[in-house]
């Protein structure tokens, strides 16, 4: 007899737990590409090895399932800011992938919404 249901994701059952799909993902690695000055900026608040580890983790990732540190959660709120801010003055598209404008927009909002650290 079984009690629980069997799964192999045990991040399903940690909370704090986040989760990005491809799709968010790329929205991410794009960020980075697009915005490096930011994205060196964020060197005051995060050692640049973690800062390279957080951005390479991204490339050809499908989906990422993780308990995100402090650090992670700022940088990735705050490039997913500025790529969001980069977006909505764009008139045409410069991405390198099969996904729209409005995917990525929507992507980053979500991350945003994932990171976001709370208020005290």
């Amino acid at each position: 007899m079984r009690l629980f249901k069997k799964t192999s994701k045990l991040t399903d059952f940690v909370e704090g737990t986040i989760s990005f799909d491809q799709l968010a993902c790329c929205a991410l690695a794009n960020g980075f590409a697009k915005n490096p000055i930011a994205a060196g900026q964020l060197k005051k608040l995060v050692p640049e090895n973690q800062l390279r580890l957080f951005e390479n983790i991204l490339l050809d990732t499908k989906e990422m399932k993780f308990m995100p540190s402090e650090e992670m959660k700022i940088v990735y709120n705050q490039i997913a800011s500025i790529e969001l801010g980069r977006l909505d003055n764009l008139f045409q598209s410069d991405l390198h992938c099969e996904h729209s404008i409005v995917e990525h927009k929507k992507a980053l909002e979500d991350v945003i919404e994932k990171t976001a650290t709370p208020i005290q």
